[in-house]
């Protein structure tokens, strides 16, 4: 069966930023995207299959008509008909609530089905970014409560500054909060259980204070105190590197800058595939193949055996007859549209072909390890953008533009006026959960 992908669910909320749309490239407009729901089982939030035969059905009427062959037979099992995880992508333009999460025993007391244990792994965050994540010191639940009333249970957390690639497990029973900036992917349970502690005394958009669940907390929380509840682990290179382990799912992070094969045939479970940066294509072991760029997941069945990871090969042309357009606004414009090749008022069939005979062949021989026969071979993707100076004044993503465009790894460089030309390779880092 073919690995699949879901329709996500965007989520406003009153701390919600403005990067997940651009980061998953979606054409859409919607204020204050606090979070993408990308694979979840949770009633009333299921995610939708995208495309494909099974298009149109939920997460779990794939599992319930799949069973073990999509969850794993221990996992089927374990949860039935019920999707086990959660996968979400959170944007965090102001402090979320300092939070805790019952374990599955409380949470069965409490009336509810499971508690709730989760990890974040940070995407590009803003240069100020922190989160709060466990307690830094010893207070008991009397001095919890005090310091809950006065409004300074902060001073009791450990703050961290966030940077990409980050890595925090967040046990259930351990009080935390993302903060200002920050920008995550969310592996948890399947549980939409959240116990608010404390909120900063904001209001909702209708005036009122949110409601805190102090009582509730109070029953879960964890006191004690660890030396870093930061998770520490080593990059590699085009290998796994496990993150996390713990009885509710397992994590690694893969940096692809070559090809590689991934090996399920001696897992028994189900494997999400969550697109960090980047872009590639994956083929199973039947043939069936499906495209993971960054801001994607994909749900693996347990029946799968292998997966093969493999990039796509681009030349890049960009051509500006433009005299008046600097060509930064023209990388700013590029970066904006998303365009790999555009083109600016011009016959472009004729031109690549001229470039591609003159120039790209005998220029980029010298400085990559592909050869030159190879290149004849290239995929063209051809977008034509008419630019002038006001579409150079366009505020969406010209902020980020220029950073976004070195993370493609593009080297501009003049073949003749108003004319570049770059073999675009981008490397997937992805976050591996099961």
């Amino acid at each position: 069966m073919k690995p699949l992908k879901f329709e996500p669910l965007l989520k406003s909320t009153i701390w919600g930023g403005n990067k997940i749309i651009n980061f998953k490239e979606l054409n859409l407009q919607q204020e204050k995207v606090g979070e993408s729901w990308e694979i979840s089982g949770v009633p009333g939030n299921e995610s939708i299959v995208a495309d494909g035969e099974m298009k149109g059905k939920s997460l779990n009427e794939v599992v319930a008509e799949l069973k073990d062959s999509f969850l794993g037979k221990e996992n089927y099992q374990r949860f039935g008909n019920e999707f086990p995880l959660l996968i979400k992508f959170i944007d965090a333009n102001t402090d979320l609530s300092i939070q805790v999460h019952p374990n599955d025993e409380i949470a069965h007391k409490q009336g509810k089905e499971r508690g709730k244990t989760e990890m974040w792994y940070a995407l590009p965050c803003e240069p100020e970014a922190k989160l709060y994540n466990g307690l830094k010191m010893k207070i008991t639940p009397k001095e919890y409560k005090q310091m809950v009333e006065n409004g300074t249970i902060t001073d009791a957390l450990a703050q961290y500054k966030v940077k990409e690639d980050d890595c925090f497990f967040i046990p259930a029973g351990r009080i935390h909060a993302i903060g200002t900036g920050c920008f995550v992917a969310e592996i948890q349970q399947t549980s939409d259980v959240t116990y608010r502690i404390y909120d900063f005394k904001r209001k909702d958009k209708d005036g009122n204070y949110r409601q805190l669940h102090t009582k509730e907390a109070a029953e879960c929380i964890d006191y004690t105190v660890l030396s870093n509840y930061r998770q520490e682990y080593k990059p590699m290179k085009n290998q796994g590197v496990s993150i996390v382990r713990c009885p509710y799912f397992c994590t690694a992070v893969y940096d692809l800058d070559e090809p590689m094969t991934l090996d399920y045939s001696e897992l028994d479970s189900f494997v999400i595939l969550i697109g960090l940066k980047g872009q590639a294509t994956i083929t199973d072991n039947e043939g069936n193949t499906i495209t993971l760029q960054g801001g994607e997941s994909i749900v693996v069945p347990a029946s799968t055996q292998t997966l093969k990871v493999e990039f796509r090969r681009e030349l890049i042309v960009g051509i500006f007859l433009h005299h008046h357009l600097h060509l930064a606004e023209a990388v700013l414009v590029a970066s904006y549209f998303g365009a790999c090749l555009f083109a600016v008022n011009s016959t472009v069939a004729d031109v690549v072909l001229l470039l591609i005979a003159q120039n790209v062949a005998h220029r980029l021989h010298h400085r990559t390890h592909y050869q030159v026969e190879k290149m004849m071979t290239l995929d063209v993707k051809i977008s034509i953008v008419v630019i002038d100076s006001q579409v150079a004044q366009h505020p969406l993503r010209l902020r980020q533009g220029i950073l976004e465009f070195g993370e493609t790894a593009l080297q501009l460089e003049h073949l003749r006026p108003h004319l570049l030309a770059q073999i675009l390779y981008r490397p997937l880092r992805i976050l591996n959960a099961y």
